[in-house]
């Protein structure tokens, strides 16, 4: 038995961070409404008609705040390509 769960969410309003110090870290906050939800288990399905509406954020991060270590991507802050994942994030919150 396949057991699928869903969940779609819309953001309304990004902000993103750079903190820079010992190493480099990017945060990024989206401000979001659930627009489609669904849990199932073995013996129940929850969807978002039994939760209600509400708002929440999801959030990301990559880099490290420890200098010289390694992103995901094999590179370091030192490293000269500097490659943001998400370059059309709005930071106009």
């Amino acid at each position: 038995m396949t057991i699928r769960n869903s969940i779609v969410l819309e953001s309304y309003a990004t902000r993103k961070f750079t903190m820079k110090g010992g190493g480099s870290q990017v945060y990024i906050e989206y401000a979001v409404v659930p627009k489609e939800f669904s849990l199932k288990t073995t013996s129940q399905v929850i969807t978002l008609s039994h939760l209600g509406r509400g708002v929440g954020t999801f959030e990301d991060a990559y880099g490290s705040p420890i200098p010289n270590v390694r992103n995901r991507n094999g590179r370091s802050k030192n490293d000269e390509v500097h490659d943001n994942p998400y370059p059309d994030t709005n930071e106009n919150l």
